[in-house]
């Protein structure tokens, strides 16, 4: 079967969601389908497959094509040109199917008459009750293949909408043991991140903004100095990376891969 995946942001990108797209279409393509990848871009054109599986640590034959940005920057009419234009890309017609986890996208190919797998992780219809009648229509629309998500408590927010449960499929996320390779001793890794070997330390990994409560972590580490706190997922200097700055009590750590190196930057130690 041959699969086209499509989604509305360039890559690499760090992103928790392109880990999802990148790992899932090429696990897809070491079981045997082919599978290709449509994003964003500077222009229409072939893009760099190779540096998205380095980037993303994956194995798998993926193609990735192109679509040329409209609207670059301004994230709602970038992520609705792209979902309105995308039908119209050359490799859309040679697919068996399309697969996404964007909304705008999953209504614009099964308007253009395609076959389409639509996944998400996200409530939307608890969360945003207005556009219950828009997912029920995409849910329930003929050519919606299926649907899956990631837990049974988003599946059933769908089911309450109406869509037949034969429809949709709780797919758990899974992890692949052979990225955490090398394994280290945690002296080891503490020596490779230039972290003290014997102090008691706290690490955070995830997105690094106030939405996500790190503000406790900071009152935490205020409240216990002894204890060293460490933060992987900087993005560049703004007002968590100040408040973890050399003054503070904690260090931050910059880069996507801090398993074999704090690629691209050192620690602010404290």
């Amino acid at each position: 079967m041959k699969i086209l995946y499509t989604y509305d942001r360039p890559l690499p990108n760090t992103g928790a969601d392109t880990e999802q797209v990148v790992n899932t279409l090429s696990a897809l393509a070491r079981r045997g389908h082919r599978t290709e990848l449509l994003i964003p871009g500077p222009e229409t054109g072939p893009g760099d497959a190779e540096a998205i599986r380095a980037y993303y640590q994956v194995r798998g034959d993926v193609a990735v094509h192109l679509l040329a940005w409209r609207c670059h920057g301004v994230r709602g009419l970038e992520k609705w040109s792209h979902a309105l234009r995308a039908p119209r890309h050359p490799a859309v017609a040679a697919a068996d199917l399309v697969y996404t986890r964007n909304l705008p996208g999953a209504w614009s190919f099964l308007r253009a008459g395609r076959r389409v797998v639509y996944e998400h992780f996200r409530p939307w219809g608890d969360q945003f009750p207005p556009l219950q009648p828009f997912l029920r229509g995409i849910l329930r629309h003929p050519n919606l293949v299926g649907a899956i998500f990631h837990s049974r408590y988003s599946l059933e927010s769908y089911r309450r909408l109406g869509v037949p449960e034969d429809r949709m499929l709780v797919a758990h996320n899974g992890w692949d043991p052979g990225r955490m390779e090398p394994r280290l001793t945690r002296a080891g890794a503490r020596a490779l991140l230039g972290l003290e070997p014997d102090r008691f330390t706290v690490v955070y990994s995830g997105r690094m903004n106030a939405r996500k409560g790190i503000d406790i972590v900071f009152a935490a580490a205020r409240a216990a100095p002894e204890i060293a706190f460490v933060l992987v997922g900087s993005e560049g200097e703004g007002p968590i990376e100040t408040e973890a700055g050399p003054s503070r009590t904690c260090a931050s750590f910059r880069g996507r891969d801090s398993r074999t190196s704090p690629r691209g930057s050192t620690p602010q130690t404290c």
